[in-house]
């Protein structure tokens, strides 16, 4: 390029000197000429410059193709590796149980107006069978959702087995190996719930009434419901009422067991009770000023003091069975079945109505004569003489009452209830076969 250029110099040189031994018309034509040869050797230099342009983009045209090429190639490489990597991934999460099943939550646009999908809300207030597991369901936690599975399992007769089980997703099949049916539920990070992913909802199998998904805890929990609207419930009918609101069957004992777990949670742990008596009397006392609370403990040597009797007659009750009450006295014992035990003393009336009005009563550890005169002269201090108010009395033949009532009240009339007496006399002919 730059030899060129003085080469076309060099030449306009020559035919400058040409002028000067020539004609003056010689020499300006040749400078016309010579004009004409710098013109088309300036022409020259430009093309020449611009054949030197394409060639040096030609080169590097063809060097950002082969870098392209060269990249395709490794794009291909790597795609085609990733895509291994990730079928061995794949096959391995699918040995492990889990499956790449994914329910995506449609998100409206601006140019459509439609609305987010909104999947259904799983409720644990909901009663038993309101409420049924179904596709894209949410649940706050991963718990809540097995307690609902294990719900879902007893009302179908059915019982599952966990494929997988763990803090962020829980896979269950059917218990029988041929049934198809299957639930599977995991972490939903966008919505921050875990949500059904899976459910194969028909079952192959038939339906069983044992179920070991119905645990002590579970019967636990659906007794003590029971219990706070019936608190007389006994064994036979809770077995009975699983069968009907249900549909499984309970062994009797673990029943039994879960009937006193349920009863303590409902009443309380009944040593913790006794354990507060003292501030029930208090309590009593504030509440209802003028009454009687009497508490009997034995000493301990080694702990606190161990309850023995409790007497207690409320102000009102006193007052009103002095005022407008008849002078009858019924006196009668029962048995406490509770964990530690006891006997129940009463003494109650009769109102104007007929209807039985309540005076006194005690707790104590057994039925005799010392606590029968215990409690007879803590009554008689509360309701005064005897002799002079007229008070008649009726009982059964408690042990140690008759007694008891003779020491405290000398005197006072005593009946028993004839309904006891038939009772006793129809026994009686009984034995002897008559």
């Amino acid at each position: 390029m730059i030899n060129f250029y003085f080469m076309t110099i060099d030449a306009d040189v020559g035919a400058g000197e040409q002028t000067d031994a020539g004609e003056q018309m010689d020499a300006g034509k040749q400078r016309d000429g010579g004009e004409q040869r710098d013109t088309d050797a300036g022409e020259q230099r430009h093309g020449s410059d611009q054949r030197d342009t394409d060639g040096e983009e030609r080169d590097v045209a063809d060097s950002e193709e082969e870098k392209e090429v060269d990249s395709d190639e490794t794009d291909a490489e790597w795609f085609i590796n990733f895509s291994c990597m990730l079928n061995e991934v794949e096959a391995e999460v699918e040995t492990d149980g889990y499956h790449s099943e994914e329910l995506n939550i449609p998100i409206s646009s601006d140019d459509e107006d439609e609305d987010v999908e909104v999947y259904p809300q799983y409720s644990q207030s909901s009663g038993v069978g309101e409420q049924k597991l179904e596709l894209g369901m949410e649940f706050g936690t991963l718990d809540e959702f097995k307690s609902a599975l294990r719900e879902y399992s007893i009302l179908m007769g059915r019982e599952f087995k966990w494929k997988k089980n763990d803090k962020q997703r829980a896979r269950a099949k059917c218990k029988k190996a041929f049934c198809d049916w299957e639930i599977y539920c995991a972490k939903n990070e966008v919505r921050n719930s875990f949500q059904i992913k899976t459910f194969k909802h028909n079952h192959n199998c038939c339906r069983e009434v044992n179920n070991k998904q119905a645990n002590r805890q579970w019967v636990v929990s659906k007794l003590e419901g029971k219990l706070r609207m019936q608190p007389t419930l006994k064994c036979v009918e809770a077995l009975e009422y699983f069968k009907q609101e249900f549909g499984v069957h309970i062994e009797v004992t673990k029943m039994w067991r879960a009937m006193k777990e349920a009863k303590q949670l409902v009443e309380g742990n009944e040593r913790k009770q006794y354990a507060k008596v003292f501030d029930y009397a208090h309590e009593l006392l504030r509440s209802n000023p003028g009454s009687t609370v009497k508490i009997n403990t034995v000493p301990s040597p080694e702990g606190p003091p161990q309850f023995q009797r409790l007497y207690i007659c409320l102000a009102g009750c006193k007052k009103g069975f002095v005022a407008g009450c008849r002078p009858f006295i019924g006196l009668d014992g029962c048995f406490l079945k509770s964990a530690f035990g006891g006997n129940l003393l009463s003494a109650v009336g009769l109102d104007g109505n007929n209807h039985i009005y309540v005076i006194a009563y005690a707790v104590v550890d057994i039925e005799n004569k010392d606590n029968w005169k215990w409690f007879l002269t803590l009554l008689h201090e509360d309701l005064g003489d005897y002799i002079q108010n007229g008070w008649n009395f009726m009982s059964d033949m408690q042990k140690g009452l008759i007694p008891a009532l003779q020491e405290v009240m000398p005197g006072a009339p005593h009946r028993f209830c004839v309904l006891h007496l038939w009772k006793k006399f129809y026994k009686a002919m009984e034995k002897q076969g008559t």
